[in-house]
């Protein structure tokens, strides 16, 4: 006999805190309502800087680096804890790195079920030079990816 089981879904939320933050959000609360799942939020920030200028000075850097990942941390807990008071199982992840590999990496390490992120709208030249980070974690990854546009 097989017992219908539904497993709680993982979904992992990649975010760049843009416009669209917002209602990819949204529809990550509601998928995750719906199934019974929970939501990791991942924030991929800049690699820090080997040599950014001549003119700039190593602390500096270092400051403003630290100040960033700092305001990025704290964003990603108040993201968090909004998801949670709507009775939804969160964690936040900040890491840095390459966004296409580091988003495709935490899917895998976390057995997400679902990526759900939104869609950068850049122009015709930044697209076909560069691609987009949505259209090069769909081609890499295995993981199922609901892909939120831009209104």
């Amino acid at each position: 006999m097989l017992l219908d089981i539904m497993a709680m879904k993982k979904i992992l939320v990649p975010v760049d805190f843009s416009d669209i933050t917002t209602e990819v959000l949204d529809y990550a609360v509601q998928i995750a309502n719906e199934e019974e799942g929970s939501i990791t939020v991942l924030h991929v920030a800049s690699p820090t800087p080997i040599f950014p200028s001549q003119d700039a000075e190593p602390g500096m850097i270092q400051t403003y680096v630290e100040e960033e990942l700092t305001r990025e941390k704290e964003e990603l807990e108040a993201i968090t804890e909004h998801i949670k008071k709507q009775g939804i199982e969160a964690d936040s992840i900040l890491l840095q790195g390459s966004i296409i590999d580091t988003i495709i990496d935490e899917a895998n390490e976390l057995h997400a079920d679902m990526i759900v992120m939104g869609k950068e709208s850049h122009g015709l030249l930044y697209r076909t030079l560069l691609g987009t980070t949505s259209e090069g974690v769909i081609r890499r990854t295995h993981v199922p990816v609901l892909i939120i546009p831009e209104r």
